[in-house]
C-alpha cells in the first residue's frame, strides 16, 4: 500500500501519544485525528515511509517515544493553528487536543504511582532465587526471565514473556510453582502487564480496569493521608499556606486545608478513565458546599464556557455532609510537579 490510497491518509492528525505495546515489548504512537470534521479520536499513528510507502514508527524505549511525540506536537500544534482561521471551530478543536493530552499524562502518571507504590510495599518480600523456581521443562528456557521479574516485582501471579515479538504468560501454581508457557494474543498480553499493577494491591490485571483502580485508589488514600506526617511535607503545606495556598493537587490526591481544628487533610481528585477526560481551567476556583471526599477540578466544555470546581461524595457514599451556607468555601487550587506524589510516596516505609 502507498501513501494516500487510503482516505485516511488524509484526515488532519492534531495530537499523538506515546503507549506501551505488551505483546511486542515496544512502544508506539496513537494519533488523534480528524476522520470526521470536529470530532477527533485515538486510533493508531502511521505515517509515509521514505520511499512512499505506510509505517508505523515502533520505538525500544520509552524515552525515544516521547521525544518523538513532544517533537511532533510541536508541528501538529503549529500546522492546526495554521490551518483554521481564529473562531468557535479552531478554538474547540484546540480545547479538545489539550483535554485528550491532559487525560492521556494524567493517567500515565497515576499508573507509574501505582506501580512505584506497589513495587515498594512488596521490597520487604522475599525474592527467590533463580534456582529456587520449579518449572516444567518447556518453562525452564524462561527461568531467567521469570525470575528476574520476580526479583522486582516478587507478588506477581502472571509474568509475560515476550521472544522474537512472540508473547507468552505463565502462571503462579504455587509459591515457587509457574505453569507452562501459554501463547497469548494482544488482549493476554495487556492483561498479564497490567498485573504488574494489580496484583501488588492483590487484584488482577485481567478484570475491569476502571474499576481496578479505583479500587487501588481507594487502597492508596489511607496512605496518602500518612504523608501528613512527613516532616518534609508539613513544611511544604506550612510554606503552602503562609503563601495563601489552601488546596494543593499532586496526582490522583488533593491536600486540602479546612480551618480550626481540621487543618491538612486529603481527598481524592474525580477519577476519569475515559478517552478524553477533561481540560483542568488551572485558573479556576472551588466552591465547597459539602463535606465530600471527592473533589472535581473546575474545567473547560468543548465550546469554551467554563465549570466551578467542587466537592461531593464517591459513588455509595451517600450525599456528602452539607456545610452551613456561612461556611460555604470558595478555594483557588495549585497543581504540584506531576511527578511530586511518586516522590512523596517513595518516602514512606509499608509494612
Amino acid at each position: 500500500m502507498k501513501w494516500g490510497d487510503s482516505p485516511r491518509d488524509s484526515h488532519p492528525i492534531l495530537a499523538v501519544w506515546p503507549e506501551y505495546e505488551p505483546s511486542l515489548d515496544r512502544w508506539y504512537m496513537i494519533e488523534f485525528a480528524e476522520r470526521v470534521p470536529g470530532t477527533p479520536k485515538w486510533r493508531a499513528h502511521r505515517s509515509a515511509s521514505p520511499s512512499g510507502g505506510v509505517v508505523s514508527p515502533r520505538y525500544e524505549d520509552e524515552v525515544s517515544a516521547r521525544e518523538a511525540a513532544t517533537a511532533l506536537n510541536v508541528r501538529l500544534e503549529k500546522a492546526l493553528d495554521e490551518r483554521l482561521p481564529d473562531g468557535p471551530a479552531k478554538t474547540s478543536l484546540q480545547l479538545k487536543v489539550r483535554k485528550a493530552l491532559q487525560s492521556k499524562a494524567r493517567l500515565s502518571s497515576e499508573e507509574a504511582l501505582m506501580l512505584k507504590v506497589g513495587v515498594r510495599a512488596h521490597s520487604g518480600d522475599e525474592k527467590p532465587a533463580v534456582d529456587s523456581l520449579k518449572l516444567p521443562v518447556a518453562t525452564e528456557r524462561h527461568r531467567q526471565q521469570i525470575a528476574s521479574q520476580l526479583a522486582e516485582m516478587p507478588y506477581l501471579d502472571v509474568v509475560l514473556i515476550v521472544e522474537n515479538y512472540n508473547p507468552k504468560i505463565v502462571h503462579r501454581l504455587g509459591p515457587l510453582e509457574w505453569s507452562e508457557p501459554r501463547n497469548t494474543d494482544e488482549l493476554g498480553a495487556l492483561h498479564a502487564y497490567r498485573a504488574r499493577i494489580a496484583n501488588a494491591y492483590g487484584l488482577s490485571g485481567s478484570t475491569h480496569w476502571g474499576k481496578t483502580k479505583g479500587a487501588i485508589r481507594a487502597k492508596l488514600l489511607p496512605r496518602a493521608s500518612q504523608l501528613l506526617q512527613l516532616a518534609s511535607v508539613r513544611k511544604l503545606l506550612d510554606e503552602a499556606l503562609e503563601k495563601g495556598d489552601h488546596v494543593l493537587v499532586a496526582g490522583p490526591f488533593v491536600f486540602w486545608y479546612e480551618g480550626g481544628d481540621v487543618g491538612w487533610i486529603v481527598k481524592s481528585v474525580e477519577s476519569s478513565d475515559s478517552e478524553e477526560g477533561v481540560t483542568t481551567w488551572d485558573e479556576g476556583s472551588i466552591v465547597s458546599r459539602n463535606h465530600g471526599r471527592i473533589v472535581v477540578l473546575p474545567y473547560i466544555k468543548e465550546d469554551g464556557s467554563k465549570v466551578g470546581g467542587h466537592t461531593k461524595d464517591a459513588p455509595g457514599d451517600g450525599p456528602a455532609k452539607p456545610r452551613h451556607p456561612d461556611e460555604f468555601v470558595t478555594i483557588p487550587f495549585k497543581r504540584l510537579e506531576d511527578d511530586l506524589m511518586i516522590g512523596l510516596f517513595g518516602e514512606l516505609h509499608y509494612e
